[in-house]
């Protein structure tokens, strides 16, 4: 039996409804809304202005629903936008938002809106803490956590970014991430170059130093002496004071001068200046005599060139002499040239050092005599040393002498051999040894024994001779 299936056919329309219009018959593909794009048809509902601190400004075209109500919404927004926070938001009805933001935050605020949109997140080490305090402020509680780890990640991996991120903290008032990374240069500090943290304000650099642990006083004082010749004019007495609390027991040879001349500008520490004027004498050598020597070329340099000026003419002499005249009585001497600088180290302080440096030359030189009386002794000694050598020398070659004359009148059975061999050194023919063969070497010994002296320590060996591996007798009878 077959069956067979029959379709209805549709009915015709009974009445045209039109077709769909063809301006608009192509479907686009639907992209996510974004702030980047071009204003006229983005559908905008809300204008952000931001200024930066540098005197620039800037304008983003948003929309509500992504920054007060997305994903990764800004609560700040949120408020704003439906009205919540009251009066005590400014921006109100205007559909305009407007921001006045450190440069650093002004520059990554467009960061800020692309993480609210898309959740891309660049983070750089110059816009890390910035996008923390916008993160902060504007109350992204998703983006304060992704730039948290972000911070943590590179103080692990990016040492050098610990002093940048407590400069843009202390910038934004973040205080718990300025503890953070004082700790963190402070761990770094004295393992790194003297260059590290040296553009700190003096209040954070300070910080810094306190928090260091035990630090040795060369390094941390060619940290310091670096940073006071890079803010020379923030170098007063107090900040001199709290940097060199830390410097108790000693300076590096390489910072002192420098040290001691900020000390005599400031007015102390006292601590700072003997302490400085200790090493300085202590180690003249690597400290005042460079300086000494680049003076004295400085005033070698200047001589030449006054000496190969051409002569003033007599109108212009005459009026050179006249101004010498009606000079004061401060003007310098033409022979007062000092070692120093006389406007950083007065006379009486180059006399002090000069003085130290003299003092220790002088122990020096006294340490040096003594070595040289103990290398002159122990040149003595070996001389005498040499000269028993020579003895024992000299009577060792007699003894040997007088045994060959002994073996060569002693009864050695015929096929029998007598050399001469060094206990000690057997590759030197000049000691006796026989070679018996271990049958007959007792009865070899005893014949022999009277032309050797076993106090001497010579000996008789078994050998090779007839087969190997004979025992070595010695004068004694005994058998090794």
């Amino acid at each position: 039996m077959v069956f067979t299936v029959v379709f209805p056919t549709p009915p015709a329309p009974r009445r045209s409804l039109g077709s769909f219009p063809a301006a608009l018959t192509t479907v686009e593909e639907i992209k996510p809304l974004s702030w980047r794009d071009d204003p006229a048809t983005s559908l905008w509902d809300w204008l952000i202005v931001t200024k930066g601190s540098c005197g620039q400004h800037a304008e983003f075209h948003t929309h509500r629903a992504i920054l007060g109500a997305g994903p990764r919404k800004s609560d700040y927004f949120a408020q704003l936008f439906t009205g919540s926070a009251g009066a005590a938001l400014a921006e109100g009805s205007g559909r305009t938002s407007t921001l006045e933001l450190e440069q650093t935050a002004f520059d990554a605020f467009p960061a800020f809106l692309d993480f609210v949109y898309e959740g891309k997140l660049e983070i750089g080490d110059l816009s890390a803490v910035a996008l923390l305090h916008l993160a902060h402020y504007l109350l992204n509680r998703a983006l304060f956590s992704e730039v948290q780890q972000s911070i943590h990640a590179s103080l692990d991996l990016h040492e050098d970014d610990a002093s940048v991120f407590l400069e843009e903290a202390h910038l934004y008032h973040l205080e718990e991430v300025v503890d953070t990374c004082v700790a963190a240069c402070a761990e770094l500090f004295l393992g790194h170059g003297t260059s590290f943290c040296i553009f700190l304000e003096p209040s954070l650099y300070l910080r810094v130093i306190q928090a260091l642990q035990d630090p040795d006083g060369h390094t941390l004082s060619d940290h310091i002496k670096a940073y006071c010749d890079r803010h020379t004019d923030a170098v007063d007495l107090a900040l001199l004071t709290q940097l060199t609390a830390g410097l108790t027991t000693s300076v590096s040879p390489a910072s002192a001068l420098g040290l001691l001349g900020y000390s005599l500008v400031c007015g102390g520490p006292a601590a700072l200046k003997d302490l400085c004027t200790a090493q300085i004498g202590a180690s003249w050598e690597a400290t005042l005599l460079p300086a000494i020597q680049d003076s004295i070329a400085e005033r070698d340099y200047a001589n030449q060139r006054a000496s190969r000026a051409p002569e003033p003419s007599k109108s212009k002499r005459a009026r050179n002499d006249a101004a010498a005249e009606n000079s004061t009585a401060d003007a310098p001497e033409a022979d007062g040239w000092t070692p120093l600088n006389p406007d950083l180290y007065p006379k009486e302080i180059q006399l002090q050092l000069l003085a130290g440096a003299v003092s220790s030359a002088a122990e020096s030189l006294k340490d040096i005599r003594v070595e040289l009386a103990r290398c002159r002794s122990e040149v003595q000694q070996s001389k005498g040393i040499a000269d028993l050598w020579k003895g024992h020398a000299a009577d060792s070659d007699a003894k040997h002498a007088r045994l060959r004359r002994q073996l060569k009148r002693a009864a050695v059975p015929e096929g029998y051999t007598v050399e001469y061999y060094d206990r000690q050194d057997q590759s030197a023919p000049n000691v006796p040894r026989a070679r018996l063969p271990t049958r007959e070497a007792p009865d070899m010994i005893h014949k022999l024994r009277s032309f050797y002296e076993p106090d001497e320590g010579y000996c008789l060996y078994g050998c090779s001779f007839p087969a190997p591996g004979f025992p070595l007798y010695y004068f004694d009878g005994s058998v090794q």
